[in-house]
This record gives C-alpha cells, structure tokens and sequence, in this order.
C-alpha cells in the first residue's frame, strides 16, 4: 500500500473512532482534563502517521490506536501524580482497552462512551451553538474549519467560542455520565442537530479529497439508530428521531449516482436514478411512516417529505413542486433561516418560472450569511440561463466560482457554465 494510502486510511480512522477514544478518556481523568484527552488521542495517530507508512499497516489498526492510547495514559498517570483514580475504576479503563483490541467489533461501552460525551458537550449551560460546535469538534473529529463552514462563519470564531465553551464546562466539572431521563429532553434536540450536521459533513464534504464521506453519513444514521434504543426512555422523541433517519436514508440512497467515473459530482437533475440505493429508499420511507405517529411537526419531517418527493418524481422537472414549496413554506415559519429561504426560492421558480424567482434572489444577495455563499449565486446564474439572459448567467457563474471552497465545489460549477454553454 502506498503511502498516501495508508495516510488516508489514518484519518479515515480518526474521522470513525478519535470521539470514541477521546470520549473514554475524559470518562476517566474527568472533564477538566477533556484538553489531555484529546492530545493523547491526536498523539497516538500522529504516532501512526509515523509508522505506518514505513512499516507498513497492523493487521488490527484499531487495536495499535488504542493500545498506544493505553500506554500514554499510564505515561499521564505516573508523571501527573495529582491525578488520582480509584483502582477499580482504573481497571474497567484497561478491561475496556484491552476487550477492544481482543474483538474487531465496537463494544457496547464504547458507544456509551461516546454517546454520554454527546449529551456531555450538550449541557443546557452553554448556548446551542456552543453545544453544537463542541460536539462536533470533540465526538466527531471535525476540524474547526468544517464547523466553520457548516455554520458559514469564520474560523477564527469558531475557534474561540470552541475554547470558551471547552473553558465553561470544565469549569462547572459535570460529571461524566446520562443525565436523568427528565433532562435527557432538554438535550436531544441539539443532539439531533450534530448528528444531521455529521451527516451533511459526509454528504457533502468541505475538506479532504472526497466529495463525499460515506463513513459520516453511515455514523449519522448508526447514532441516530442507537437513540431509539429503550434505555433512553424518550419514546415521545421517536417520531423525530425516525423523521431524522428517514431523512438522511433518502438522502444517501442517492450517493450510488452523485459521482462520475472521475469522482466528479453528478447533480440531481442529471443523475441516474436507478443507482439510487432501493433498500435506504425502503427503510426511508418506512420511517418516513413511522414518524407521522407523533404529536410534534419537526423540520426534520418537514425535510424528508421534500426528500421523499424527489425521490418517489422520475425525474427532477417532475418532482411535485407545488407540494414541495409548501413544505418550504412551512419550514422557513418553523426555522426562518437564509438558506431555507433561498430553497423555498428555489421551489417558487420550478413551480412559476425564472421572473418570479430571480427578484426574490437577488434580495439574498445583500444578507450576510448568504452573501459570500457561493450556491446562491449559482443558483442566480441557473434561474438568469432559464430566463434566457446568458451574460447575467454568466457572471453570477464567474462569482460563485470565486466563492466556491472545494475543488469539487468549483468542478461542479465548471460543468454547469459548459453545459449551459456560457464560454467561447
């Protein structure tokens, strides 16, 4: 295997399981050492990035993570002697380390683990967003440049409100474990919100080389299955939680068509639609069913109805539109946010023309989220070549080009200014 290879495979495998070992290492040095947690976990994948490549893979990678975890935790134990821990508690750590190298398979502690530094990062002290970014940054891995995009904001920002929130919770010290039944309610919404946010990190990939990550999209859904699990005693909870998985089901049955033979991305409208996975459409519709069963309207269910209408439309011109925009009518009264207010744009064009929509866009160019987003201005440009207009099309084009951040961002792009014949 090669070297850039095997280096990928190392942050393949940081992507999937550093939150595990970073949430069972701040369970055993307490919260106030979240900061030496991370470091021992960063170091043993830094370790391998030193070795692998030269010495060639383990036969079980998993296991040499955790076994060189292991021994810089005994390291931190023997050198930081004001760390003190009860022997038996002491021994569960190393039965759990050492269960884990014996079986390939991810042990039920580990996933407590790693759900319990969830509910953690999410505690009603810090502010929504802060829990939000914590979360992401601690149990998934991102970097702070991705939550930076996924919130398009600066990453300077989020460096520091990723800091401040890190300070505030280890200042207050909670302990490390579920919170009660009756405060579990107050937290799974935020939960819910990280999980979707893993999931639109793979399903569209704002750094690496792969436009899409379907490791993340498949932990999403794994993590939002685990959720319904009857030890969480949230049944009335279910319905959006089975509207969360009926979405992101819908959404990554179409990863099968969304790439080229290149690894280029294939947008809705131009992909194949019998590559789309029929047993995620399935088990997403499935759910889509379950999740009526609630007293509460998320925007979750509002997301995955509009999923489902694409889905079940043979083709994207013949998508219910009409039904559609009034999902997005009703999403943007529930989360009145900018970018739902230019995909409810978007459904008023399809569903009246390019004149109707393109007043309501170019509006959005002067909000502040929106306006160094590059999608709105391609999707400017697309309404300004339906409306028959090419050089207006054509410089939207050209700015979001500028805006885009991703080589596949700005391919894509590419592809749309050839297609609509906008270059000489």
């Amino acid at each position: 295997m090669k070297n850039e290879q095997v280096l990928d495979q190392i942050d393949k495998l940081f992507r999937q399981h550093s939150g595990q070992l970073i949430s069972t290492l701040t369970r055993i040095f307490g919260v106030q050492y979240l900061n030496e947690a991370e470091s021992l976990v960063q170091e043993a994948f830094y370790k391998a990035c030193q070795v692998w490549p030269y010495k060639g893979m383990p036969e079980n990678p998993l296991a040499w993570l955790t076994t060189v975890a292991k021994n810089k935790t005994y390291d931190l134990i023997s050198k930081q002697k004001k760390i003190m821990f009860a022997q038996e508690e002491l021994a569960r750590f190393y039965q759990d380390l050492l269960g884990y190298e014996e079986h390939l398979t991810l042990k039920n502690e580990w996933v407590d683990d790693l759900l319990g530094m969830m509910f953690l990062c999410c505690h009603p002290s810090l502010s929504k967003k802060s829990q939000v970014c914590l979360t992401l940054k601690c149990v998934s891995g991102f970097s702070v440049k991705e939550i930076a995009h996924a919130f398009l904001s600066k990453e300077e920002a989020t460096k520091r409100l990723i800091s401040r929130a890190k300070k505030r919770m280890q200042e207050d010290n909670p302990s490390f474990h579920f919170p009660p039944p009756s405060h579990i309610h107050t937290r799974i919404d935020t939960i819910l919100d990280v999980i979707y946010l893993i999931f639109n990190e793979g399903y569209n990939a704002s750094t690496g080389n792969e436009p899409i990550r379907q490791d993340l999209c498949d932990e999403a859904i794994r993590l939002a299955g685990f959720l319904l699990h009857d030890s969480f005693q949230i049944v009335e909870k279910a319905p959006i939680i089975k509207a969360l998985l009926a979405l992101m089901l819908l959404h990554s049955a179409k990863n099968p068509a969304r790439l080229d033979n290149n690894g280029k991305i294939i947008l809705l409208q131009n992909q194949d639609r019998n590559l789309w996975s029929k047993e995620r459409i399935s088990l997403g519709l499935q759910y889509l069913s379950q999740c009526a069963k609630g007293f509460e309207i998320s925007s979750f269910h509002l997301e995955a109805h509009i999923a489902s209408c694409h889905i079940m439309a043979e083709s994207y011109e013949q998508a219910n539109w009409p039904q559609i925009l009034e999902y997005y009518h009703l999403l943007f009264k529930l989360k009145p946010n900018p970018v739902i207010k230019m995909n409810q744009i978007i459904a008023l064009g399809m569903v009246s023309g390019p004149e109707t929509a393109l007043p309501e866009l170019l509006k959005l160019e002067k909000n502040s989220v929106l306006n160094q987003y590059h999608l709105l201005y391609a999707v400017i440009a697309d309404f300004y070549a339906k409306a028959g207009q090419a050089s207006k099309s054509a410089m939207y084009y050209q700015t979001a080009l500028r805006m885009a951040k991703t080589s596949f961002e700005k391919e894509a792009l590419e592809k749309k200014i050839i297609d609509n014949k906008l270059i000489s």
